[in-house]
């Protein structure tokens, strides 16, 4: 009787661990169909124009496998964040993993603190947020900024912006100060709009890639003063164009995604309800409510 009810034991433990791991593919297969569901002409045509032109040019000149694979999965990264699928926040971490290799090679500091102290550790946030923040469809749930806080992101930008440069002009060699400043202080601000999931994020986008466009275009122009390889400088022209493009179409399909979707919205608690929140969480109550149109 005894060797009988370890026998049911061991067949239940089995059993669970065997409905756990079903349970874990399941998940798996509904975030795969989620993440691949939804492409339209448009994002396929521009996905295998940009990523065909940067490894043909890659193969053709011999490139680093480094550099084509940095141009491939940052040309994927924004896609995917158009169309607001999570695999933007995977793919986005493993190309600034890339570019910071290959930023080593020149003297753009702001680039690279932007991708090693900030676009790594917030694409790891940002698909945490947005796990918790999707619609039945696996979309994000998006929201715009209200004008206060447009003012204050702005204003914020060009201040930053400004003072940053001029300390980098002051006690470093770095090239391209204005530019790569302006890139990493844009792309920080739109990065942190991103995983709060606003629309207005792609305002910035647009302007740090019309940018990095420029900046690469400069290095191009003096490529040879420069420690950049002509192809890997073209591979990056050619993803920051596409970029560029991309953001266009972000801000279009953002503002499709907040119309057709569930809408975002801030409960609005009673005094005695307020009264119960812990400090943090009155802050984020409060922040929400400011920044968050209504």
């Amino acid at each position: 009787m005894k060797t009988t009810n370890n026998e049911n034991l061991d067949h239940e433990e089995n059993q669970s661990i065997q409905n756990k791991e079903i349970k874990k593919q399941n998940i798996f297969l509904k975030f795969l169909k989620s993440e691949l569901s939804g492409w339209n002409a448009f994002e396929i045509l521009l996905l295998v124009i940009s990523t065909a032109l940067i490894l043909t040019l890659g193969i053709i000149a011999k490139d680093k496998a480094i550099s084509i694979l940095a141009g491939i999965t940052g040309t994927i990264a924004v896609i995917l964040g158009a169309k607001g699928k999570i695999s933007a926040f995977i793919v986005g971490a493993t190309n600034s993993v890339l570019y910071i290799i290959l930023l080593l090679q020149g003297s753009l500091f702001s680039s690279i603190i932007l991708h090693a102290a900030f676009y790594i550790p917030m694409n790891i946030i940002g698909f945490g947020l947005w796990f918790r923040k999707r619609d039945n469809k696996g979309d994000v749930m998006s929201r715009f900024l209200s004008w206060p806080a447009m003012i204050v992101i702005y204003v914020s930008l060009i201040v930053v912006w400004i003072a940053y440069s001029f300390l980098l002009i002051e006690f470093t060699d770095a090239k391209s100060v204005w530019l790569d400043s302006f890139i990493l202080i844009g792309s920080a601000m739109a990065i942190i709009l991103m995983i709060f999931r606003y629309v207005d994020q792609w305002t910035l986008w647009l302007l740090t890639n019309l940018m990095c466009l420029i900046m690469w275009s400069v290095i191009l122009a003096d490529i040879e003063n420069s420690s950049f390889e002509r192809s890997t400088v073209i591979i990056f022209i050619i993803q920051w164009g596409s970029s560029l493009i991309n953001s266009f179409y972000g801000f279009w399909n953002w503002i499709r995604l907040n119309k057709n979707s569930k809408k975002y919205e801030i409960k609005v608690l009673s005094k005695e309800d307020y009264d119960k929140l812990s400090k943090s969480k009155k802050i984020a109550y409060n922040l929400d409510k400011f920044f968050t149109k209504k």
